[in-house]
């Protein structure tokens, strides 16, 4: 097995027995556990893909170096652009407004939320275009 491979193994059996000793503790508060694991369940999906998706971009990218087909040509066109200009100011507004909709007010986390999409969607485009 190789080394990425026992640490994700390594981590999923630490989450296990940390999961069954939280339920052997805390067995009389499990409507407030439940409401943990719901509000921690959508944080644990997207680092759960995150790490597949770098795990197969490694595999792909050290395939690629082997065969020293490294570089790769890619070609953007100004439609392209304007739809990332769109999603960049959009998204983080529509994270913003959405309280809004629900008749509540935007909070410290919503601000959070926009401001780590907008610096994302910016890395983005620095990485594919090399500007802002």
């Amino acid at each position: 097995m190789k080394k990425s491979e026992s640490l994700i193994a390594l981590g999923i059996w630490l989450i296990v027995v940390v999961t069954s000793i939280f339920y052997i503790l805390y067995f009389r508060r499990i409507e407030s556990i439940t409401e943990i694991i719901v509000s921690v369940a959508p944080a644990i999906i997207f680092f759960s893909g995150g790490i597949l998706i770098f795990t197969r971009d490694k595999k792909i990218i050290r395939k690629a170096k082997e065969s020293e087909e490294f570089t790769k040509t890619t070609e953007l066109n100004w439609g392209q652009a304007l739809r990332h200009d769109l999603l960049t100011y959009f998204v983080p507004v529509l994270i913003l407004a959405f309280p809004f909709v629900m008749g509540q007010q935007p909070g410290f986390i919503d601000l959070c939320q926009a401001v780590f999409v907008f610096l994302a969607f910016n890395y983005l485009k620095i990485n594919y275009w090399g500007e802002l």
